[in-house]
């Protein structure tokens, strides 16, 4: 791909080669951003903790936009070093899910090859958990996890759903409130959750809140009991339990005994598809 700029913009395009899909899209890519006139390096990252490393060389180059090809993974790990930095951030999804790319409007990777002709830019709200790390869809937190057992003890194993409880404080503007119950599960989401049909990510970016949904423990227990479901919204979130949580924040795993969730205002420039 030829070097170079495009509209007064240097594009850097960061890409995984042990990636499958990535890798088998590369030429593809490569072919149709010539096609549309779109110019610009690829950097080549091979392990996930040297993204932040590719990121910084990218910006020490000039890089006003910096492009990541590949799914949630490698698009998170460029979140994390691009946060208020002012640098226009593309996406041209080649994974599973494609989580971020679609709630901006870009469903494959040739709308992201698309959206790099006008550069059209939002500023994007983040969650931030613990002050340590960032992320664009949702956390889920659940009682602290169990030791692993074996595959066949698992499969026949007969265990009733147990409940942890926690402490949770939340803020939203204003007015600050307590939860204390016993849990199954919270789900954290910077988006409604389901996400209506006619989505609009530069409208959402104004409400500025975190949407909360509490399962626990249910007021009548019996063995047909369904959890209880709560939906809350608010800016902060701090979850403790003596027990410890077990956080999974866009499909990624880490343990704490208490976490702080916070919605960072427009600490993003998102590059969005043309409407």
């Amino acid at each position: 791909m030829e070097a170079g700029t495009m509209f007064g913009y240097m594009n850097i395009f960061i890409y995984n080669p042990q990636a499958k899909r990535a890798r088998r899209l590369k030429n593809k890519i490569i072919n149709y951003l010539t096609h549309l006139g779109v110019k610009g390096e690829i950097i080549e990252i091979k392990i996930k903790d040297l993204v932040a490393k590719g990121v910084s060389e990218a910006i020490e180059k000039g890089a006003d936009t910096i492009v990541a090809i590949g799914g949630d993974g490698l698009i998170n790990r460029v979140i994390q070093s691009l946060v208020n930095t002012g640098i226009n951030m593309g996406f041209i999804p080649t994974g599973n899910t494609n989580f971020m790319a679609n709630i901006l409007g870009i469903p494959d990777w040739k709308k992201g090859c698309e959206s790099l002709i006008k550069k059209k830019t939002i500023d994007m709200n983040l969650g931030l958990i613990s002050g340590e790390r960032y992320f664009t869809s949702s956390i889920e937190v659940e009682g602290k996890s169990k030791e692993k057992e074996g595959f066949f003890k698992n499969l026949f194993k007969k265990e009733e759903k147990k409940y942890h409880p926690i402490n949770m404080h939340i803020e939203d503007g204003n007015s600050k409130f307590r939860v204390q119950t016993d849990i199954s599960s919270i789900l954290i989401t910077t988006v409604p959750i389901p996400m209506p049909e006619e989505f609009d990510i530069e409208k959402e970016i104004e409400e500025q809140k975190l949407n909360i949904i509490i399962k626990s423990k249910p007021d009548k227990e019996g063995r047909r009991s369904k959890d209880s479901i709560t939906t809350l919204k608010g800016q902060k979130i701090e979850i403790e339990s003596k027990s410890g949580v077990y956080i999974k924040a866009d499909g990624e795993h880490s343990g704490k005994a208490s976490v702080k969730i916070e919605m960072v205002k427009k600490c993003l420039k998102a590059i969005i598809a043309e409407k």
